[in-house]
């Protein structure tokens, strides 16, 4: 009897043994987000290699985080559902761990960066950046287009022009943008863009 315990007691250390410990790379994907340094003009972009990086209004990388299959599920998960069938075949099997070289976290093709921060969009007098949708927003807000009618478009669009005490929970998940700035004027923290997607989103 006391045989057959040690022979149990010694499978069950083996297969402790065997299973791979979480690493420090395996933490949660809005702490990473958070964490990472931001440029008011940039944005967070996951590149199709799985690696997250934070850009400035040049496309040039400040920071970045490369991510496990997991992570990156979860950072994908903050887009709204019409976007979630092209993510999940994007990122197929990518794991961004598996890039070690420098000069493709540091100099990414291209195909894997957004527009040029200042080609995508304008810039106003304090040197803010919106997207050309949210200008048009205003513009439309301008000629008297009630709240329900923005709401109407921002939902059909994915974009929208929710500022202050009119956002609610998950809204900036909706709020579409082309840099930081356009997602710290409608409260939100960070503007998100995943693999190919046209725009980002807020966060």
């Amino acid at each position: 009897m006391k045989t057959q315990l040690l022979s149990i007691l010694s499978v069950l250390i083996a297969a402790a043994s065997a299973t791979p410990a979480r690493t420090s790379n395996q933490q949660d994907s809005s702490n990473i987000i958070n964490n990472l340094p931001q440029d008011p003009n940039g944005l967070i972009q996951l590149g199709t290699d799985g690696v997250l990086r934070s850009l400035d209004a040049e496309n040039q990388v400040m920071a970045y985080f490369p991510l496990d299959p997991q992570q990156i599920q979860d950072f994908n998960a903050n887009f709204p559902q019409s976007q979630q069938a092209s993510l999940t075949q994007t990122f197929d099997g990518v794991d961004g761990r598996d890039v070690t070289d420098r000069n493709q976290i540091y100099n990414p093709d291209q195909d894997m960066l957004p527009a040029m921060q200042r080609q995508a969009s304008g810039t106003n007098a304090n040197g803010a950046v919106a997207s050309d949708v949210n200008t048009q927003n205003q513009g439309q807000n301008q000629q008297g287009q009630g709240q329900q009618g923005q709401q109407g478009q921002a939902q059909a669009t994915g974009l929208g022009a929710a500022t202050g005490s009119h956002m609610q929970a998950n809204t900036c998940g909706n709020v579409g943008c082309s840099s930081h700035n356009t997602c710290y004027q409608t409260g939100c923290s960070s503007c998100l863009r995943s693999g190919n997607m046209p725009i980002g989103y807020c966060h």
